[in-house]
């Protein structure tokens, strides 16, 4: 009778470790946050930013400098971020009497350094003019605010959480230099968001569907 009990304890000790070593192999909120938060720095929020020729129509370039496109243009060329060179009037090699004026954007090597994936290029469209490209330059990343909840099953994980923007770049502030009242893009309130995750040789990782 008294071996019955023993075996009974034994057993109900053994379910009772189980059931612990299963809790602690979930995902915790710390560790949740630490591979969201490694996830939004490898893959910042972008924004397209034109360079290559930029064709301002028939305008002068001074009037172009009022726009809010030149206001962007001439804060990056301050920030370091890119050069302009103005190419005068570029007339229709068919018929002389159309023209346009036109802007040479290249990115400086600063520039460069905060840019991310393969440009989008449209071909020059004629002989005596050149490529338009528009670069995705990094405006800023996202960050975990807080991990409201977790749940784990065997080798997946979901969290709900709240992020806000960070890590501003100057492409981001020198936009933001030209429409402070803009609050689209890194410039929103926090958000709520959900993500899924894996577990591959004991370590978590973004599932991307």
């Amino acid at each position: 009778m008294i071996s019955g009990r023993i075996s009974a304890v034994v057993a109900l000790t053994a379910l009772l470790s189980a059931c612990g070593s299963s809790s602690n192999n979930d995902l915790t909120p710390r560790q949740a946050t630490a591979v969201l938060n490694e996830y939004f720095a490898k893959n910042p929020e972008t924004s397209k930013v034109l360079t290559g020729m930029n064709n301002i129509g028939a305008q002068s370039v001074s009037d172009h400098w009022e726009t809010p496109d030149g206001k962007f243009q001439k804060a990056l060329e301050a920030a370091g971020l890119v050069t302009i060179t103005p190419k005068g009037k570029i007339y229709n090699p068919k018929n002389h009497n159309q023209f346009m004026y036109a802007l040479d954007v290249r990115l400086t090597e600063r520039g460069k350094r905060m840019v991310r994936g393969n440009p989008q290029i449209i071909p020059a469209p004629s002989t005596n003019t050149w490529d338009t490209v528009y670069e995705n330059a990094v405006f800023c990343t996202k960050q975990v605010l807080k991990i409201a909840s977790t749940f784990t099953n065997g080798d997946t994980a979901g969290a709900s959480y709240t992020f806000d923007h960070g890590g501003f770049t100057p492409f981001y502030d020198a936009f933001h230099l030209t429409d402070a009242t803009d609050t689209s893009g890194c410039s929103g309130p926090p958000q709520d968001a959900t993500a899924s995750f894996v577990r591959k040789n004991g370590v978590w990782n973004i599932s991307i569907q």
